[in-house]
């Protein structure tokens, strides 16, 4: 059957790869054979021509098994009808393949010996099959890798007739080429007689999928992470392959997390790898953690020092910082109270941890007692690092500080007043740490250890108090003054003084028994009492010589009168000068007046002089007239140049003594502004008296002068030359000697200045042409005349060892051709090279120069030479003309040249020959009168890509062939025009050029200048004329160059999208926002609901640009967990509370401060006290509950296997535990012994029923559990005899049995019938 299977297939892949099968189909079925053909086109209808060959072979061979099981014989037609089944079915199939075939249309593409996807770097073979095609040898097959044609293949064979051919290609697939299309293509290329283009057929395409292995990311996965202990930060794996692969992490030994992302903690092991796999390959990345340390701890301590601090004394703070790494990044603050005091950073590149310790010195004084110090050690890890960055703070530092004593000189006056008679009682009171002690110290052995003190007419004049304590002492000295008066009474103050208008109060106060007492005064008067102290108050005083006493009756009447000043500030201060207004000139003497008005008591007045801020004198008064007056005080003053710009200002102030306002009361005057004049000085260190210039390099020198008003500056450079500028350009052809002069009107300064020209010879080329023609037979003398300084030598340099020293030379027709003039100084050589032209013309004139160009209304001169005898020579022109002469030199000059079109020309009457004339070239121009740009039919701004037509006029130049109009955008030459009119009058011109100006023109300058390009002859650099720029503003419609997704934390205003200072347009844009076609304001804060799409436009007049711009509105993580939650141990749990925050907040579950990895399968003993932590980049939050852990049932049993003997007693013990607490119940042989919960069960006396599987059974809600307890009870030993007999019975009968069967067995035997009725030989061995 094997072979039979091998032969269909080759069959079938024959059938389903030719058309041959088409002329046997139609007989078969009877229906025509075009038809048939077209019906086998479809490769299913090509195997059923095929299988129901294969058909009717399997039928025959069902058959004769069938018939074979029936019959139980063995029958001789069998392989005979096998043989012949076979036979008749390979005929029908070589039938098949000699039928005739008809040329098909079919390219088909195939994989050889492959299905499904390849694997990348392998090799592929493909095939492709044209099917039943005529003539072969045109055939050409080509095979294509997407639109790429990648190979052909051409055939040889010579048949006409349709044959079948494939072509192969081998392929090795890499990842590029995954999904990527092949094809194949059979083209008939029949040369120029064949249908054009040639007939092709391109196969259906074969898409390949290639398979290749994963490669990781290295970019988003750095080989080395760092964490700080407490800080987790999350990785990436991410791959590429096909199929995709599988990311997993290998933390360790049977440790794999299987996820793209990983969270590292301070529990994450050191060495870790990702590994990417999938069923082509495995691709690992391994990654170092490296956990970075915060301090285990921060401590903060003095050096060397035990108990309260000195003020004043200077101490060592230390902070040491304990396994802290890497220390390069740590920073230790200093902290007094809140304030920052001082950081100390550290430049160690250990990355390991370690400890540090910093100092700082402290200078503690008073106000630093109580104070406390901390430190604070933070690891700044940059903008990768945690934000905020991670920080120790120290317990802090107590200081105590202590301090000498200082008394209160408020409370103890140094003079105290006291009547004979009436002891007074003082206190002395003192500030110090610690604690001070005070005494009195009366005299030599009198202290009084006390802070208060009475006073007696006894009591020492001079008297002490010592503050004293263990750092220092303060003394306060105490003056006694005992008072002998008639009259008892003090005054406090005993003077007065008061604003006319304010408010007063005096008391009175004895210490002696009397009658009564009060004051006397014409303002607020106090009747007499018997009181010991009475007050004189006015509220509004306005009597300046009021005379208050206070009087008392005590033995007889005595009063004491109170000193009242009463006083007033000017009602105006103010300053001028006497006899003078305007500026004041240098050293002249000026008197400056300064006027106080309405001022009391003028005894107490001092008027003060201020130059700018200095005191420069002041005056004061011995009037005692007590009523407001004015006074007047002058300061003479001789300025100078310094005191320019100075203010002057005068101030009255009132010094009341020390009952008075302090400071003293003043009033100052406006400042008065000194001009000074002062005549100018020139600044010689700027301006040299000797100035060298080299010849052909100007020097530009500068004059300088100081002086007010600013001075003119001129320079002299001879008689009626005078230069106004401050600057002056040396040339050569400036004078020797000059001056600059610096006058103002106060006075005048003159620098004078010699100026050294110092320049190499410059060769006279107009005395010297550069060629010169001499007519043969009649020399000519050239001069070569060279300015320089020093005067240079001439030379003429007639060729080699020829040199002839002269400023004149004699050139006849044999002087060579080519000679050079040559002027040499100290200062350098000037060459000149002259051509010797030798002529034989007609007219031996010769014209220098050649050609002029003149201006409209210059001067024009040319010399007419000669060097032959003549009769006379002379110039012909309209304006100048120049009579017959018999010199060889005459020269035709106009000094206002007006005639456009002149044609002067020179004549000269040989003595041999006919007279003849050289007419000479002139040009006259004339640049234009005014060159003006403007636009053409439009005014204003100009819009952008719009066209416009700018106009550039030119009036009145000539001539015209000259000119060249420029157009220049800013400093850009963008277009030019000449003209090719012959005209020599002035003409007017108008160029144009068009325009299209786009944003960037914006703010533009446009201008045309008119040049006249006149030839060498012409003025160098070329005349031209430039007009005014023409500023180009452009609109144009909006533009937002920068469009881009945004993410803000929430309550941020739209207002603030970063880009919004890309959108340019002019004018000025309108911006507005939209959210679902809705408007919005710039300025309403975005909340956490705005996130989505939003409409960014920009608009103006010309247009409007919107883009689309994503916000996503972040905020910081919010959790809304409960107090309790429940859940099955063993199980995935995750935290149900995460209310949300953006980004996605970092999730960390801690219990007792350790952190739990997500997720959670919580054991059976994880019940407790839970934090949950979420934190991103705005911020963080926590959240406490409680798990309580549910888990099933838990048996434990010491044993739980009992063999005692009869009548026993047994104590079976099952405890369980269980959350919620299981019910526990027993059971004997499935059968419940217990009814309530039971732990313990008892078993009195046992016997043989006792024994058994006991099981205990604990069950909540969450499982069950069962445990089985065996008791086995031990009898009486049993009677073993017994046992050996019946075993040995049970043992001969088997034996017996075994014998029998075995001789019966040997006489029977099984047969099978044949067809021919003979006996074979069976099992058994015997014939039959």
């Amino acid at each position: 059957m094997s072979y039979f299977w091998i032969i269909a297939y080759k069959m079938y892949i024959f059938l389903v790869t030719t058309r041959v099968s088409s002329r046997l189909f139609s007989i078969f079925f009877f229906i025509p054979l075009k038809i048939s053909k077209t019906i086998l086109q479809y490769s299913f209808l090509k195997l059923l021509s095929i299988s129901l060959c294969i058909f009717f072979f399997f039928l025959n061979i069902a058959s004769y098994f069938l018939v074979s099981s029936f019959k139980r014989i063995s029958c001789s037609f069998a392989p005979s009808y096998m043989y012949h089944t076979m036979l008749s079915t390979l005929i029908g199939l070589l039938l098949i393949n000699l039928a005739y075939s008809e040329t098909p249309d079919s390219v088909s593409i195939s994989t050889v010996n492959h299905i499904g996807p390849m694997k990348e770097g392998n090799q592929y073979e493909l095939q492709c099959d044209v099917l039943n095609v005529a003539p072969v040898q045109n055939l050409t097959v080509k095979w294509y890798k997407g639109q790429t044609l990648v190979d052909q293949i051409t055939f040889s064979d010579t048949i006409k007739t349709p044959v079948n051919e494939t072509a192969t290609l081998m392929i090795r697939p890499d990842r590029s080429d995954d999904g990527v299309q092949y094809r194949c293509e059979a083209e008939l290329e029949l040369g120029e007689e064949g249908p054009q283009p040639p007939p092709n057929f391109t196969s259906d395409p074969l898409n390949l999928t290639v398979f290749y292995e994963p490669i990781i990311n290295e970019t988003k996965l750095p080989s080395r992470v760092s964490v700080f202990r407490g800080y987790p930060v999350e990785i990436v794996c991410k791959a590429k392959g096909n199929p995709k692969p599988t990311i997993s992490w290998n933390l360790g030994t049977n440790n794999t997390v299987y996820n793209e992302t990983l969270t590292i903690t301070d529990s994450t092991p050191e060495e870790l790898s990702c590994i990417a796999n999938n069923s082509v390959g495995t691709d690992i990345r391994h990654v170092k953690v490296s956990i970075q340390e915060t301090p285990d701890s921060v401590s903060i301590s003095t050096v060397n020092h035990i108990g309260p601090m000195m003020e004043e004394n200077q101490y060592e703070l230390q902070c040491d910082v304990l396994n802290v790494a890497p220390v390069q990044y740590l920073t230790v603050k200093w902290y007094k109270g809140q304030t920052l005091v001082d950081q100390t950073t550290f430049n160690n590149t250990i990355k390991t941890p370690v400890n540090e310790t910093a100092t700082i010195m402290i200078h503690p004084d008073r106000s630093d007692d109580g104070v406390q110090y901390r430190c604070e050690a933070e690891l700044d890890l940059g903008a990768e690092g945690p934000q905020p960055p991670p920080k120790v703070t120290s317990d802090p530092l107590n200081i105590t500080v202590f301090y000498e004593p200082i008394i209160s000189e408020t409370k103890l006056p140094s003079r105290v007043s006291v009547f004979r008679g009436y002891p007074v009682e003082i206190v002395c009171k003192a500030e110090g740490n610690p604690e001070p002690t005070i005494s009195w110290n009366l005299g030599t052995n009198n202290t009084v250890y006390n802070e208060t003190l009475t006073i007696t007419d006894s009591t020492p004049e001079e008297l002490s108090c010592i503050a004293n304590n263990s750092v220092g002492t303060d003394i306060r000295h105490v003056k006694v003054s005992i008072q002998d008066g008639d009259c008892p009474i003090e005054l406090n103050p005993q003077r007065a003084v008061v604003r006319y208008g304010g408010s007063v109060a005096a008391d009175c106060k004895t210490y002696v028994q009397h009658d009564g007492m009060g004051w006397e005064a014409s303002e607020g008067a106090v009747p007499m009492s018997k009181d010991n102290l009475i007050t004189w108050r006015v509220s509004n005083l306005r009597e300046w010589d009021i005379e208050p006493f206070c009087y008392i009756n005590h033995k007889e009447q005595c009063q004491k009168e109170l000193p009242v000043t009463v006083y007033k500030t000017p009602d105006s201060v103010s300053i001028s000068t006497v006899n003078h207004t305007g500026p004041m000139k240098e050293r002249n003497q000026y008197e400056l007046q300064c006027d106080v008005l309405n001022v009391a008591p003028v005894q107490n007045l001092t008027v003060k002089w201020y130059k700018g801020q200095t005191l420069v004198d002041q005056t004061t008064f011995s009037g005692t007239i007590k009523t407001p007056v004015d006074k007047t005080v002058t300061l003479m003053i001789r300025p100078d140049r310094s005191d320019d710009g100075v203010q002057y200002r005068c101030e009255a102030e009132l010094k009341l003594g020390e009952e008075g306002s302090q400071p003293p009361p003043k009033v100052t005057s406006d400042p008065l502004n000194i001009t000074v004049h002062y005549e100018p000085i020139i600044n010689e260190t700027k301006l040299p008296s000797i100035v060298p210039v080299f010849r052909g390099y100007p020097v530009e020198i500068v004059c300088e002068a100081e002086g007010n008003p600013k001075p003119t500056i001129s320079w002299n450079l001879g008689t009626n030359n005078t230069v106004y500028s401050e600057t002056l350009t040396i040339t050569d052809s400036t004078p020797e000697e000059l001056s600059c002069i610096a006058d103002n009107s106060v006075g005048t300064d003159i620098r004078h200045v010699k100026v050294s020209i110092q320049d190499k010879p410059i060769i006279n080329k107009i005395k010297l042409p550069s060629r010169v023609s001499v007519f043969r037979g009649y020399p000519v003398e050239i001069v070569c005349e060279a300015e320089g300084n020093p005067k240079p030598t001439i030379s003429w340099n007639l060729g080699t060892n020829n040199t002839v020293y002269s400023e004149t030379l004699t050139i006849t027709d044999s002087t060579p051709e080519e000679l050079s003039c040559i002027a040499d100084n100290s200062v350098g050589t000037d060459i000149r090279h002259v051509k010797v032209s030798i002529k034989d013309g007609d007219c031996p004139v010769e014209l220098n120069p050649q050609r002029v160009v003149v201006e409209y209304g210059g001067p024009v001169s040319v010399n007419c030479s000669t060097s032959i005898p003549h009769d006379g020579m002379g110039w012909e022109a309209s304006e100048g003309g120049v009579p017959m002469s018999k010199d060889n030199l005459i020269t035709w000059r106009v000094s206002n040249l007006r005639e456009w079109d002149i044609e002067p020309f020179c004549y000269i009457n040989p003595k041999v020959g006919d007279q003849c004339l050289s007419y000479l070239p002139v040009t006259v121009y004339k640049t234009p009168d005014s060159v003006s740009i403007s636009t053409v039919n439009h005014t204003g701004p100009m819009k952008e890509r719009n066209q416009y037509e700018l106009q550039c006029d030119v009036l009145n130049v000539a001539p015209v062939q000259n000119l060249t109009v420029k157009w220049f955008k800013g400093q850009t030459l963008v277009n030019q025009t000449t003209f090719t009119d012959t005209i020599k009058t002035p003409v007017d011109k108008t160029v144009t050029l068009m325009i299209r100006p786009d944003r960037s023109d914006d703010g533009v300058q446009y201008r045309c200048e008119a040049e006249l390009d006149l030839g060498e002859e012409g003025p160098q650099p070329p005349p031209k004329v430039t007009s005014d720029p023409l500023n180009i503003t452009v609109h144009y419609k909006p533009q937002i160059n920068l469009c881009e997704d945004w993410s803000p934390k929430n309550e941020t205003p739209l207002v603030s999208y970063p880009n919004l200072n890309s959108i340019k347009g002019n004018p000025r844009p309108n911006i507005s926002w939209r959210r679902k076609s809705s408007p919005l304001s710039a300025f309403v804060p975005l909340n956490t609901n705005d996130s989505g799409k939003y409409e960014l436009t920009a608009s103006n007049e010309l247009g409007n640009f919107t883009c689309t711009i994503n916000i996503l509105v972040e905020y910081p993580p919010q959790l809304n967990c409960g107090e309790r939650y429940e859940v099955k141990e063993k199980t995935d749990w995750q935290p149900p509370c995460f209310a949300g925050g953006l980004p996605k907040p970092y999730i960390f579950l801690y219990k007792n401060g350790k952190n739990i990895q997500l997720p959670f399968y919580p054991k059976w003993n994880d019940s407790g006290l839970y934090q949950l932590n979420a934190s991103n980049k705005h911020g963080a939050v926590n959240s406490y509950f409680t798990l309580n852990i549910l888990y099933a049932p838990m048996i434990h049993a010491s044993q739980d296997k009992f063999s005692v003997e009869e009548d026993s007693n047994i104590t079976l013990e099952c405890n369980s535990t269980g959350n919620p607490e299981p019910d526990v119940w027993w059971s004997f042989n499935n059968k419940n012994i217990s009814t309530r919960r039971r732990h313990i069960l008892n078993i009195e006396k046992a016997t043989s029923t006792s024994a058994g599987v006991y099981t205990c059974s604990a069950k909540n809600n969450v499982g069950h559990k069962d445990k089985n307890f065996v008791v086995e009870i031990r009898g009486k030993p049993p009677n073993y005899i017994l046992y050996v007999v019946a075993a040995l019975l049970v043992l001969l009968v088997i034996i017996a049995l075994c014998l029998y069967l075995w001789k019966k067995n040997k006489s029977s035997g099984s047969y099978d019938i044949q067809p021919e009725h003979e006996m074979h030989l069976l099992s058994n061995g015997v014939k039959s």
